[in-house]
């Protein structure tokens, strides 16, 4: 998620019954209200016995499901706000047919299917080809949503179509939102590591470490574990290969459309003019004790959580575009000392991150979502906006930017916002090939039918259904979409086996370098190229935007 700040008055305005309509058809293309059709109560189906118990999976045409399974505690009552705690085991064969609850998170438009929510959300779901076959590759998926939305139920996610390629695939949820990432100094006075926030961060390596510990079970080889992301859960993968706490966990990733991020806060003193984690987390107690009629932070710990659920978080509906408070990680991860000791761009920068084969991309106009409705006032406007965005670097923004009318304006911005993704993808594969580690880049251009009607085009997210092969609603991405989608779901295999995406019968994907800046570019047909817009993401880099 770029990072790009200005002040509010000189933000473009929105319209809300475009973005409401525009939104919603969206949300049906792409994340559908039906969720996976589920067996019946009494499980018939395989069983396997990890590390707590006993599971009986269930079965669907092309792969075995196993669901809602916990890999920690309920993070509940005093567990509120601390680390995850080890999952308790059961004793009986433990049904595992039905996704676990989603994570409290504000209503989204584009979310709208995460389905039951709860506080008890720290599940995890295995699809696998066989549990009786051994030493699969294993794919763990981090879903996306700014950290604050999301489920790891939503059906674009179904796992099936990679089991059916003979993988083994995870996806979990992770704590959002202020129930995820909330620092305070009481938290931390009272945590053994001496650091609070990043809570949702922990889930995900307690999710990671799940698998290491149990994913043989299920035919799979936790020594070949490739870890994929989108958004949110791609700019996690950069933090998790910063982290010495997910040191070796996973042995390849596949970043979609996120970078390595180095606006954020420090836990406990202002960083770059930012407030500290805690400063903004003492604000938002004091803020809502006295809301809610409570003397003393403990007293939180007691509150349901649908009482503070959407607190902090940005509103789908604002009534000014303000790119800071829509993209930022401002109020979500911090370098706390313990998760993180810097900023994962400083990490990569130093070439100190996870060695291993990556593969990162974006998609030819990322920016699209972002700026469905707006429109500028005057070219003022936009020329300020700028201004705030580049600071020192303005002039060269206002060259390869330009812009002489307000409608002009509108369609810069939103380039700019895809070259902030597409930046943020090459500065990772470059940062790759600058230790030695093998990387590729990519970058999705394809319109399905459906894409071209809403006028977004390749928007944020989009390819979601092509990389997973979920296809909610055939008709309206056509034959061509299935057939892209089991050509990108041929490579994706591939690197989850090898850690490179080539194979007989495909067409050659070269390497990243920096002098030919070559990548994939995902379409019909493919085709090698090259990065575009060289100077564009220069410039990103230069002004330090991620």
């Amino acid at each position: 998620m770029l990072n790009i700040g200005s002040n509010r008055s000189s933000q473009p305005e929105c319209n809300h019954r475009v973005v409401l309509a525009l939104f919603a058809l969206s949300c049906l293309l792409l994340f559908p209200l039906s969720a996976m059709a589920q067996e019946d109560e009494t499980p018939s189906g395989p069983v396997v016995e990890i590390a707590q118990g006993k599971l009986q999976g269930t079965s669907n045409e092309i792969s075995q499901l196993f669901l809602g399974v916990p890999y920690a505690a309920a993070p509940i009552g005093d567990l509120r706000w601390k680390a995850p705690q080890a999952a308790p085991g059961w004793d009986d064969i433990r049904p595992a047919v039905e996704f676990g609850p989603s994570c409290p998170q504000p209503f989204n438009l584009l979310f709208a299917d995460v389905g039951e929510q709860s506080e008890d959300c720290l599940y995890l779901n295995v699809w696998t080809p066989d549990v009786e076959q051994r030493d699969l590759p294993v794919i763990v998926f981090i879903h996306g949503g700014a950290f604050r939305y999301g489920s790891a139920s939503q059906s674009v996610y179904d796992g099936s179509a990679f089991a059916a390629k003979g993988n083994v695939v995870v996806t979990f949820n992770y704590r959002l939102g202020v129930l995820g990432f909330l620092a305070h100094p009481e938290l931390s006075d009272e945590s053994d590591t001496g650091s609070s926030g990043n809570y949702g961060l922990l889930d995900q390596i307690a999710a990671l470490k799940w698998v290491e510990e149990n994913i043989r079970q299920f035919g799979g080889n936790p020594g070949n574990v490739t870890l994929m992301g989108e958004s949110a859960g791609a700019v996690s993968i950069c933090v998790l290969m910063s982290s010495p706490l997910a040191e070796g966990l996973f042995d390849k990733a596949i970043v979609m459309s996120g970078g390595a991020p180095d606006r954020l806060r420090l836990l406990d003193s202002p960083r770059n003019g930012l407030q500290s984690m805690q400063e903004i987390g003492e604000n938002w107690v004091s803020r809502n004790l006295d809301r809610l009629g409570l003397e003393g932070f403990p007293a939180l710990r007691s509150v349901d959580w649908k009482e503070i659920q959407g607190s902090g978080n940005v509103s789908p509906m604002r009534t000014d575009f303000d790119i800071v408070n829509m993209m930022s990680m401002d109020d979500s991860i911090c370098i706390d000392g313990y998760v993180l000791q810097e900023s994962p761009a400083e990490v990569f920068a130093a070439g100190r991150q996870a060695r291993i084969p990556v593969m990162a991309g974006s998609l030819r106009n990322e920016g699209g979502m972002f700026t469905l409705g707006l429109r500028f006032r005057s070219l003022n406007q936009y020329e300020n906006m700028m201004a705030g965005i580049f600071g020192i670097h303005a002039s060269l923004a206002v060259n390869l930017y330009p812009a002489t009318d307000t409608e002009l304006a509108l369609s810069q911005l939103t380039s700019f916002i895809s070259d902030g993704f597409g930046a943020g993808a090459r500065e990772i594969v470059g940062s790759m090939q600058a230790i030695g580690a093998e990387s590729w880049l990519y970058r999705f251009d394809y319109e399905s039918p459906a894409a071209r009607l809403t006028g977004v085009g390749t928007f944020h997210g989009s390819e979601l259904p092509y990389f997973f092969g979920t296809f909610p609603i055939k008709l309206a991405y056509g034959r061509g979409s299935e057939l892209l989608s089991e050509r990108i779901g041929d490579y994706l295999c591939n690197f989850a086996r090898s850690g490179n995406p080539n194979a007989d019968g495909l067409l050659d994907w070269p390497q990243f370098d920096d002098e030919t800046e070559a990548l994939m570019q995902i379409n019909l047909p493919m085709s090698a190229g090259t990065v575009e817009r060289s100077a564009q993401y220069d410039l990103i880099e230069q002004s330090g935007l991620w």
